[in-house]
């Protein structure tokens, strides 16, 4: 029996076709989670109760392109023993945002590549999950810091390196809708226990907050 996400999925692209959708539809194709709850959105990092447990799903994955008219499917990356989600065409339609786990892995990490199979960059790394990036259209960068840690408040590290950010940025905290000043370096946020910060980049030169 192919699990619920799947028959979406085919349910989704066999309407493409019978309705002659234009363009090309691009997609991730992955095995679903292990939760042994069967929570659909458990499908990464590790259990709340055992830290051995993984969530992710098997090992096997690739970004891919469908041709609607066509039925053709190419592939953009694949990797046997990763794994791939969180696909997002860029504005210009040239590039493509996602997240990968690298076989060998437990963890998503950010990585960019052209529509045409070119030009793969990893953009962020580090023994967490970065996942569901997307590209804004004003060109800034939008960030989520969660703390996955039942232990009380603390404060959680990140740097512009790691975020693929090579200058400061101005910090907007979009959950209270108010200027957070200019990081050159490091943003260090103090979030509560297993809460979330987010935060929108933008370079410091630009007028808007």
């Amino acid at each position: 029996m192919r699990p619920i996400a799947a028959i979406l999925a085919l349910s989704v692209l066999h309407g493409a076709l019978a309705a002659g959708v234009p363009g090309e539809i691009l997609f991730a194709e992955r095995h679903p989670g292990r939760d042994y709850a069967s929570h659909y959105y458990a499908n990464f990092g590790y259990d709340c109760g055992d830290e051995n447990y993984w969530l992710h799903g098997a090992d096997g994955g690739r970004l891919a392109i469908l041709n609607p008219k066509t039925g053709q499917v190419r592939t953009l990356i694949e990797d046997a023993k990763g794994a791939f989600r969180d696909p997002c065409v860029s504005y210009d339609a040239t590039k493509v945002l996602f997240s990968y786990r690298k076989g060998g892995s437990h963890h998503y990490n950010l990585y960019e590549i052209s529509l045409d199979g070119s030009g793969l960059k990893q953009l962020t790394s580090g023994d967490w999950d970065d996942i569901e990036p997307c590209y804004l259209a004003d060109g800034s960068i939008a960030i989520g810091l969660l703390d996955i840690v039942n232990q009380g408040d603390r404060e959680i590290s990140v740097t512009l390196r790691e975020l693929g950010i090579d200058q400061p940025c101005r910090m907007c905290d979009l959950w209270r809708r108010k200027d957070a000043g200019t990081v050159a370096d490091k943003l260090t946020v103090r979030v509560g226990s297993r809460g979330c910060a987010v935060f929108r980049l933008v370079a410091a030169k630009t007028t808007e907050p």
